[in-house]
C-alpha cells in the first residue's frame, strides 16, 4: 500500500490531536509510530502527561525549545532532531512519523526548506509522515498528499 505525506499547519489548536489520533490508529493496527517535536514549549502541557503513559509502539522525542532565551542551544537540537530523522527515514525506522514543529523550525530558518521538501521526496512507499506547525511552508502544498488548515472560529474568552 502507497504511503502518504499529511500536513496539518495553522494558528488554531488541534493539529497535534489530530496527528495522537493517526497515531493511536496506526498502533491499533499493529504499526509502530515515532513522533519527533520541534521547537515545543519547556513547561508539560496536557498531550505530554498521555506521552508518558504510551507502550513500545508510540515513542516521542523532543528536540529545542521554543524559549528565546535557550538560543544556539536550542538550534543544535533541532538540527539533530532533524539528522535523527532523515535517519529514520533513510533506515524504515517506523510506520508513521510525525513531525512535530517542524515548519516552526523551518519559518525561523533553523532547517532549511529545501532540506524538509528533499526529506518528505525521499521517503519510502512503507512510511507514512504527518507534518505539523503554525504554517504552510512553500513547496508543501505540492509535495504533501493531504493538508488540512486547522483554525479557529470561535473560543471562549479567560
Amino acid at each position: 500500500m502507497e504511503s502518504n505525506i499529511y500536513v496539518y499547519y495553522g494558528e488554531g489548536k488541534g493539529k497535534t490531536t489530530m496527528a495522537l489520533g493517526r497515531g493511536f490508529k496506526a498502533v491499533s493496527n499493529g504499526e509502530e509510530v515515532i513522533m519527533v517535536r520541534f521547537l515545543q514549549p519547556g513547561a508539560k502541557y496536557d498531550e505530554e502527561y498521555f506521552y508518558e503513559k504510551l507502550g513500545e509502539e508510540f515513542k516521542v522525542f523532543a528536540f529545542g525549545s521554543d524559549k528565546e532565551e535557550e538560543g544556539a542551544r536550542s538550534e543544535t537540537e533541532v538540527k539533530n532532531g532533524f539528522n535523527f530523522s532523515k535517519k529514520l527515514i533513510d533506515t524504515d525506522g517506523c510506520d508513521l512519523l510525525i513531525f512535530d514543529g517542524i515548519t516552526d523550525a523551518v519559518e525561523r530558518g533553523i532547517i532549511p526548506r529545501e532540506d524538509l521538501l528533499e526529506l518528505l521526496k525521499s521517503k519510502t512507499y512503507s512510511m507514512d509522515i504527518v507534518v505539523m506547525g503554525e504554517h504552510l511552508i512553500d513547496g508543501l502544498f505540492e509535495t504533501a498528499d493531504f493538508v488540512y488548515c486547522i483554525s479557529t472560529e470561535k473560543e471562549p474568552k479567560d
